[in-house]
C-alpha cells in the first residue's frame, strides 16, 4: 500500500503564501494583457479613422463620404459601423422640391464639401441635415450605413496596422486579395 503524505502546518502555511503570491502575479499579467489588448484596439481604431473618416469613396457605383465611424468590441471582434453621406447630385431626382428642402440641400452640399476638405467636425452637421431631409415631403435619403467585423485576435497578421481591414467585397487580381475600402477612394 502506498504511504500517505502528511503535510505539516508549516508546509501548508508556506504553500498558502506561495499561492497568494502566484495569484497576485497572475492578476498582474492578466491586467497587463488587457491593457495591451486595449491599446492595440485603440491603435486599429485610430488607423481606421485616419484612413476613412472624411474621405470620399466609390461604393456600389456611388460617390460616398465617410461622415461617422462607430466602434463596438464584442466576442473578440471589432465591429465598425460607418455612416456615409451620398453625393446629392446623383441622388436627388429632378422633382419639385420645397423651399425648405432646397435650402437644406444647399447646406448639405456645403457641409459635405467641407468634410471632403478635411473639416471632419462638419460631419455631425452634415448627418443632421441629411436626416432632416429624409423626414421632409420628398424623403430625400442621403446616407448609407455599412458594417464590418474585424477579428482582433489576428493583430499579428501582416498589414493589420497599415490597412483598415474593411473590404469592399471585391477581389484584386485573380481573387487573391480582397479590395480594401481605402483603395477605392474617390479623388
Amino acid at each position: 500500500m502506498a504511504k500517505e503524505l502528511f503535510f505539516s502546518s508549516q508546509v501548508c502555511e508556506q504553500l498558502a503564501r506561495e499561492l497568494v503570491t502566484e495569484q497576485a502575479e497572475m492578476l498582474k499579467h492578466e491586467a497587463l494583457v488587457k491593457e495591451i489588448k486595449a491599446k492595440l484596439i485603440e491603435g486599429k481604431q485610430q488607423l481606421i479613422r485616419k484612413l476613412i473618416l472624411g474621405k470620399t469613396f466609390r461604393l456600389e457605383g456611388k460617390k460616398m463620404t465617410a461622415l461617422e465611424i462607430l466602434f463596438d468590441e464584442k466576442d473578440g471582434k471589432l465591429q465598425v459601423h460607418i455612416e456615409f453621406g451620398l453625393d446629392p447630385e446623383s441622388e436627388v431626382t429632378p422633382c419639385l422640391l420645397t423651399k425648405n428642402e432646397k435650402q437644406l440641400l444647399k447646406e448639405y452640399r456645403n457641409c459635405l464639401e467641407a468634410c471632403c476638405y478635411g473639416l471632419e467636425y462638419m460631419s455631425n452637421d452634415t448627418l443632421e441635415i441629411a436626416r432632416r431631409l429624409g423626414c421632409l415631403k420628398n424623403s430625400i435619403i442621403l446616407t448609407r450605413c455599412y458594417c464590418w467585423e474585424i477579428d482582433i485576435n489576428n493583430t499579428t497578421t501582416p498589414g493589420f496596422f497599415s490597412k483598415s481591414g474593411l473590404t469592399t467585397g471585391r477581389f484584386i487580381g485573380v481573387g487573391t486579395k480582397p479590395e480594401m475600402l481605402e483603395d477605392v477612394r474617390f479623388f
